[in-house]
């Protein structure tokens, strides 16, 4: 912990004291830990990942790993967090240097010249992280209707009530996790972290991750509007530009195309702006 709390001899309400050196330690921790993380989530995915993988390459123990970061799914989010920003700094992305450069630009040339390599970056870095946080959330949304249905369904639950994949009926999870986030038998060292069928499991990060592409669409819209007219409206504009974000687009463009991470950005934003201020042929 960075934090002691010093008690003083006369008896006084003793009072914090931080340690420089011991939160820079916890810093660079946190920041072996998260890089771990994405690196195994990468490989792996959400439910190949390990609690205990990850606290091996990172050099701590699975408890550390645990009392830090709680959740296998909080665990996902702080690797996510960090691949977008591109570090661990605690500072909100459209907060940063680059964004009030790009809110200085004159013209709309300009703003989309400072956004389009920042957010190449962050969508190459954290792309792969966003799509295996989505595809797990489809998994756990569908085991949790095959649990609460009770029953058999093809290609899903075997006889006895266990799902193939890892569903046991009541809904505790092959690997260890419980419903409602628990691990069976009080936990074994090393299993997978969250939430099983029917706890709040990825569900609040899925939503959150959504959320938070849709403040960046909504900033990039506010950014063209200030420098030329939208040939429609601003929730229509902003539903637009954060379809033109999705991680599965960036994806396909960069590993199935083979474009470079610059040109998929660059192709985004112009085609958002191409698309926000440009009559709409389908109009009457």
């Amino acid at each position: 912990m960075a934090e002691e709390r010093k008690v003083p001899d006369d008896g006084r309400t003793p009072r914090a004291y931080r340690s420089p050196r011991r939160a820079e330690q916890a810093r660079r921790t946190r920041d072996r830990v998260l890089a771990a993380a994405a690196a195994e989530f990468a490989a792996r995915g959400y439910a190949g990942a390990t609690v205990k993988a990850i606290a091996a390459a990172a050099g701590v123990s699975v408890q550390a790993v645990e009392q830090r970061f709680g959740t296998k799914a909080a665990l996902l989010k702080g690797a996510i967090d960090v691949a977008i920003a591109g570090d661990g700094e605690p500072v909100a992305v459209l907060e940063r240097p680059w964004a009030r450069a790009a809110a200085e630009a004159p013209d709309l040339r300009g703003f989309l010249a400072v956004a389009a390599p920042v957010l190449a970056a962050a969508a190459e870095r954290s792309a792969g992280l966003v799509e295996a946080a989505f595809e797990a959330g489809r998994q756990e949304a569908r085991a949790d209707i095959v649990v609460r249905e009770g029953g058999v369904r093809e290609g899903g639950v075997r006889e006895g009530g266990v799902r193939e994949g890892g569903v046991r009926e009541g809904g505790v999870r092959e690997g260890g996790v419980r419903e409602g986030g628990g691990r069976e038998g009080g936990g074994r060292e090393g299993e997978a972290v969250g939430a099983g069928p029917g706890g709040p499991g990825l569900a609040p990060l899925v939503a959150q991750l959504i959320a938070q592409r849709r403040g960046t669409a909504a900033w990039l819209v506010d950014g063209i509007a200030a420098r030329a007219p939208l040939s429609l409206s601003r929730e229509e504009a902003v539903d637009s530009v954060w379809a033109l974000l999705e991680p599965a687009l960036f994806t396909r463009l960069t590993r199935e195309l083979g474009w470079s991470s610059a040109r998929a950005a660059e192709w985004m934003l112009d085609s958002a702006a191409r698309l926000l201020t440009t009559p709409r042929i389908m109009d009457p």
